[in-house]
């Protein structure tokens, strides 16, 4: 097994020959140099993995495929910490920390960390890529059956068999929560004497007298992260480009808009957290706008807010979703924004006889009781009046 610190001195190089050669070209050229084949490899592999990753992440840190996939995002991992430190926690067990980036996260913040790692190989880059942090001990053993009596636990149940198919895909995610690592029912049995935080699929529900945070990272929703500490319901709206959080609270009961609806001269598509939290009556209520549609992904309006969750479009015409084409002849082609509606996307490109575009759109949804097209373009300061 080749030493964390060779394989990071060996990245550069490695990086270097990539550039302009194959893999296994690379791979040829670095054991010429005098590289071990294992040593060639883990640096070559880590060179691959980090072109996934984006600026946030450390130079210093190593990886391995499958924490690569799983870890979360140091912002997403930010904001985690951000309210575990909010509660007053002081010292709390990751009982599957990965490679760190949760811990690192939460040490930063000055709470002392117990990072359990059953996988011997993630355990040796865990504890290098946290070695920065006197505060967190890293325990390379099962944390069901290691774990001491704590005030606070992290977890993040592992919801995958672990393997591939033959092809490398990633396996299916697991849906029945028991059939988590460690199950659902041994969180919750923690929960009973201690503070819970844990990561868990976007579409998990958590108890109800829990808080609940719908978290998306640059529009895409990531995961549901949930805590026994307080209640509450969110949105959490991440941008890694700005390198913002936006966080959206629920006060009070759920708004819902009138039924009679006249579309406005703008269409705003959400941000999918706010849709998840379903909050999008509560913003539209703040904005001055209305909502559409059934799922809370679009609002309307006459003017643009100056707010980051939401995705402003103009409106140029609405239709009977079956007379698309004609409504559309006239521009070079339309994406198809259908996921707040029953009909099939290849039908309705089909039905469009346009190419996809990236300014023009046609979004079905509902305006009212009535099931509608909106042919959109999302170039605000390009379109004609």
């Amino acid at each position: 097994m080749a030493e964390p610190d060779e394989v990071l001195a060996a990245i550069p190089r490695a990086a270097e020959l990539l550039a302009t050669q194959s893999e296994l070209a690379s791979l040829t050229k670095l054991r010429a140099e005098g590289l071990s084949p294992e040593l060639a490899r883990a640096a070559v592999e880590q060179v691959i993995l980090r072109q996934g990753l984006d600026h946030h992440w450390s130079a210093d840190w190593l990886f391995t495929r499958d924490t690569a996939e799983q870890a979360s995002h140091p912002l997403v991992a930010a904001f985690h910490a951000r309210v575990i430190h909010s509660d007053g926690v002081t010292e709390i067990v990751d009982l599957t920390a990965g490679i760190g980036s949760d811990c690192a996260a939460i040490a930063a913040t000055g709470i002392k960390v117990i990072a359990f790692e059953r996988d011997p190989r993630t355990a040796e880059l865990l504890t290098h890529n946290l070695k920065s942090f006197e505060q967190v001990t890293v325990v390379c053993g099962n944390s069901e059956l290691l774990a001491p009596a704590s005030a606070a636990y992290f977890v993040d149940p592992a919801r995958r068999s672990g393997t591939r198919s033959a092809t490398g895909a990633r396996a299916l995610p697991e849906r029945d929560p028991e059939r988590w690592s460690p199950p659902f029912s041994r969180i919750t049995s923690l929960s009973n004497n201690a503070t819970v935080y844990m990561k868990a699929a976007p579409a998990f529900e958590p108890p109800k007298d829990w808080a609940r945070y719908s978290i998306s990272v640059n529009r895409t929703l990531v995961e549901m992260f949930t805590t026994n500490s307080h209640r509450g319901n969110y949105a959490v709206a991440i941008d890694t480009r700005t390198g913002t959080t936006t966080v959206i609270k629920q006060y009070g009961e759920s708004i819902k808009s009138p039924v009679d609806i006249s579309l406005g001269s703008f269409i705003y598509e959400a941000d999918p957290a706010i849709s998840r939290a379903g909050l999008a009556g509560q913003v539209a209520d703040q904005l001055g706008l209305m909502c559409i549609g059934s799922r809370g992904m679009w609002l309307t309006g006459d003017h643009i807010p100056d707010v980051p969750y939401l995705r402003t479009y103009r409106v140029f015409d609405q239709f009977a979703v079956k007379d698309m084409a004609d409504h559309v002849s006239h521009v070079p082609g339309v994406a198809i924004k259908n996921k707040d509606s029953q009909h099939d996307f290849a039908l309705l490109r089909k039905a469009s006889k346009k190419p996809d575009h990236n300014s023009w759109a046609v979004v079905v949804t509902t305006v009212g009781e009535r099931e509608v097209g909106i042919l959109v373009n999302r170039e605000i300061a390009d379109c004609p009046e």
